[in-house]
């Protein structure tokens, strides 16, 4: 009985030995590389297989076309010396092998960042050695010299060609290297007491995140801000604030498919003591995507927020709010302070229409004016109750406040307008604060608000016309690689919200990104999916490549007439008489409360002046020509051609006539 319990013991201390081996010692071996990355990283990229994924990127269709980009060249200059120093040495290859390599990216100043490469070399690296071994290799336009940083050699590696100087050192089984020796420096004298590698948040992505891809990339979220200021980009929204400060780690294992498409699955975990929309989105359960079903062909970004039910997400998020006495006091005062003032119940006339999914639209800011190319849209339960509770919602702002407002019809779709401070931004949170002067309207099972008429007008023409994103083969096709339920799915249309995405930069990386636009538009489709799993994220990213000069369908012009109310300075048509035809120009009044509508030529002159009367042409039109000689003339009566409309030359000779 003695021995077979010895045997027992054995064997089980053997199986702990086993499982102490491959969940603590091999872990902290796989980490030891990562060790040596200074605790600043932005975001980190590794591969376990460099020479072989090397290859396969530099024969893949994305990379070859953006190397024909000066920009991307330059930008890449660091890969290139390296692809020339090493990856063009069999030896040094064979020495590399099939071990993991990193690379890191740090702001080094308050406009500048740069990389941090680390390179395993397993039971091969030794400093002599290496030495040795570099200058062998080593072409004549390089000049190696040696310094020592904390009783570490670190080489000098400067190439005449390009002035630059690469620091390497060796440190255990690493080889260490950059283009900015404060990150060498950096790595060597945190090596004893690593912060990222040890952190118990990465520690969790970094368990989670799969091996099996080209290369896994991590994003540390606590240096995003700086980040995004060494980038030159302007966080006007405070969203990257936010993300810096509810985020911790995202860990994506990516693949390079078919040499056009990347694909990317992960995990991201939150900060679960921010009270944040993030965390209650978590909590809500996951909700369908069909607000694409009336979103615009021409949809530059398209952010879905999905949940059980809205009343689950609400709850969750006043369940957060909780846990800060003040917070919770705040908000809820907010809420009593609106339902007082308009006399009304929040959870009847509005939480309680609000299916599964909310989402915010982008459009092309060229085509519609800054502010005015947004609109958020609600999907409803029963779109009749919602349209029941938001007029309700109206007449008590009416009723309560100076605001007069009377509904508009346009194609038999009612245009309201609902101005309630704060009203947006308490549902749903900073990101909707843009939405200052919605107007709304209800198409099919949605409720729509933008800041501008037109905008709604632009969408109401679109859906009408069954010209919608979820009508787009291409979207179709993209959309495949996303599962159906979720909390968070991004979807960027490059091609249409590059100018939008450029404006947030300023300086040199302005300028940069706009002489560059073909190069990084192909990149047309970008998507984006959070998923709650566990107390993380699951996230899905897929990034699908297509050469510019086969992108017709992007390049086509929106033939949406804005109506803008300055027109370029043209050459007048000289008509004749028998070839005149009178055509009525389209007229969308950008206040709806206004009593006239007049639009002008860049020179100052009247093109175009009408009455309106609750926001429709009433009255007597006239247009100009660019010299304020009467162009045509007519009546309105309740947006409709009356009686009889003529049109005339520049000298003032009737052309023709037509009777309404």
């Amino acid at each position: 009985m003695k021995k077979a319990i010895y045997i027992f013991l054995g064997v089980l201390l053997i199986l702990m030995a086993v499982l102490i081996y491959k969940f603590y010692w091999q872990e902290q071996r796989n980490l030891k590389a990562l060790y040596l990355v200074p605790k600043d990283a932005v975001y980190i990229l590794q591969t376990d297989d460099p020479v072989k994924h090397w290859e396969d990127i530099k024969k893949s269709d994305v990379w070859k076309h953006l190397n024909t980009n000066t920009y991307f060249q330059n930008i890449t200059s660091g890969t290139h010396t390296l692809d020339t120093l090493i990856n063009d040495n069999r030896t040094f290859l064979d020495m590399i092998g099939a071990k993991r390599v990193l690379v890191s990216a740090h702001v080094i100043s308050r406009r500048d960042f740069d990389h941090l490469y680390v390179v395993n070399l397993g039971q091969t690296a030794k400093f002599t050695d290496f030495k040795t071994l570099l200058k062998k290799i080593i072409s004549n336009h390089f000049e190696l010299t040696e310094r020592r940083y904390s009783d570490v050699d670190i080489l000098e590696l400067y190439d005449e060609k390009t002035r630059e100087t690469l620091y390497l050192s060796v440190i255990d089984d690493n080889l260490i290297l950059s283009y900015t020796a404060q990150l060498v420096e950096a790595a060597i004298a945190q090596h004893h007491e690593p912060v990222i590698g040890r952190d118990l948040n990465f520690i969790a992505i970094n368990k989670h995140t799969s091996h099996k891809g080209m290369l896994r990339f991590f994003v540390q979220y606590k240096y995003w801000d700086e980040f995004a200021g060494a980038l030159g980009y302007n966080d006007d929204s405070g969203l990257i604030q936010s993300l810096s400060e509810t985020l911790y780690f995202t860990g994506l294992d990516a693949n390079l498919r078919k040499g056009k498409e990347i694909k990317a699955t992960g995990f991201t975990n939150i900060n679960d003591t921010d009270l944040s929309y993030l965390l209650s989105l978590q909590k809500a359960g996951t909700g369908t995507r069909s607000i694409e079903k009336i979103a615009p062909l021409r949809t530059a970004a398209y952010v879905s927020f999905g949940f059980s039910s809205y009343q689950k997400f609400y709850d969750a998020y006043l369940d957060l709010q909780a846990k800060d006495p003040a917070t919770y006091k705040s908000f809820m005062s907010n809420q009593k302070d609106i339902e007082e003032r308009l006399d009304i119940d929040l959870k009847k006339h509005v939480i309680d229409w609000i299916d599964d999914e909310v989402a915010l639209l982008k459009f092309e800011a060229k085509s519609f004016g800054h502010g005015n190319d947004f609109a958020l849209v609600i999907k409803t339960k029963n779109s009749k109750i919602a349209t029941k509770q938001l007029g309700f919602i109206a007449d008590q702002v009416r009723k309560k406040t100076p605001l007069k407002f009377k509904s508009v019809t346009y194609k038999n779709y009612a245009i309201n307008y609902l101005s309630i401070k704060g009203f947006f931004k308490f549902f749903f949170g900073g990101i909707f604060k843009k939405f200052t002067h919605p107007y709304y309207s209800v198409i099919d099972d949605y409720v729509v608000f933008t800041n501008h008429p037109n905008t709604l007008k632009y969408i109401i023409n679109n859906y009408l016309d069954k010209n919608t994103l979820s009508r787009s083969d291409s979207y179709s096709r993209f959309k495949k690689q996303f599962e159906k339920r979720s909390n968070v799915f991004v979807y960027v249309n490059t091609p249409l919200f590059y100018d939008s995405f450029v404006d947030n930069f300023s300086g040199q990386t302005k300028q940069d990104l706009r002489d560059n636009e073909d190069y990084f538009s192909s990149f047309t489709h970008l998507g984006i999916q959070l998923l709650p799993q566990d107390k993380l994220f699951k996230n899905i990213l897929a990034v699908k490549y297509e050469p510019w000069e086969t992108m017709d369908a992007y390049k086509a012009k929106d033939d949406w007439n804005n109506n803008e109310e300055k027109h370029p300075e043209v050459e007048p048509v000289d008509f004749k008489a028998q070839d005149a035809v009178l055509v009525i120009p389209e007229i969308n009044p950008n206040d709806l409360n206004a009593k006239v509508y007049k639009s002008t030529y860049l020179n100052g002159n009247v093109h175009i002046k009408v009455p309106l009367k609750d926001g429709k042409k009433h009255g007597r039109f006239k247009a100009y020509y660019q010299d304020g000689t009467l162009k045509m003339k007519g009546r309105f009566k309740n947006d409709l051609p009356v009686g009889t409309w003529r049109l005339y030359n520049e000298q003032g000779k009737l052309l023709t006539k037509k009777k309404f």
